[in-house]
């Protein structure tokens, strides 16, 4: 898939783009990241990560790929202070029962891919994807504080990250 590069032009005439440019660039990286290219970039990452016809290390790649550019994110707004708050805000804790987690068959499947497969198709199970799908559906709910949006993005990427440097150690001892 061939995508057009980007003229002089067309970028002069996308606000999208100047705005993720100027945000950057210019005032804060924790706006930054409720920029169109993030949210495009995320909604494509889920696509690549659902699409079975991609090959497991094409959707490694994008994974990879997009850890990156949130872990610069991630980098520039860890600077600030995280807003601390207690893992399980409230009285409302859930916890498994055997029975649910031997019933879940996403869980199941991840555990196995994880423990036994390979990063590149652990990537590709319902918790990872979810852990993906929440952090975007948060960057798009106007409602979500900055500093929320800044914790789910900073422990998104420890995540991800867990995946990426699983592959890159089994990648070179396998070479």
């Amino acid at each position: 898939m061939n995508m057009p590069t980007p003229t002089q032009q067309t970028l002069a005439r996308s606000p999208e783009a100047a705005r993720f440019a100027s945000l950057w660039l210019g005032t804060t990286t924790v706006r930054a990241i409720r920029t169109a290219p993030i949210i495009a970039m995320l909604q494509e990452l889920l696509r690549v990560l659902r699409d079975q016809q991609i090959p497991d290390d094409e959707a490694y790649t994008s994974l990879r790929r997009a850890v990156r550019l949130l872990a610069v994110l991630d980098a520039e707004t860890g600077t600030r202070k995280i807003r601390q708050q207690p893992e399980f805000p409230g009285d409302d804790v859930y916890v498994p029962t055997p029975e649910d987690v031997a019933g879940s068959a996403d869980s199941n499947r991840f555990a196995v891919e994880w423990l036994r497969g390979t990063p590149q198709t652990a990537i590709r199970t319902t918790p990872v994807i979810e852990v993906i799908q929440q952090l975007l559906d948060t960057l798009l709910d106007e409602f979500t504080p900055a500093p929320d949006v800044q914790t789910s993005l900073h422990r998104a990427v420890r995540l991800l990250a867990v995946f990426i440097a699983d592959g890159e150690r089994s990648h070179h001892t396998t070479t």
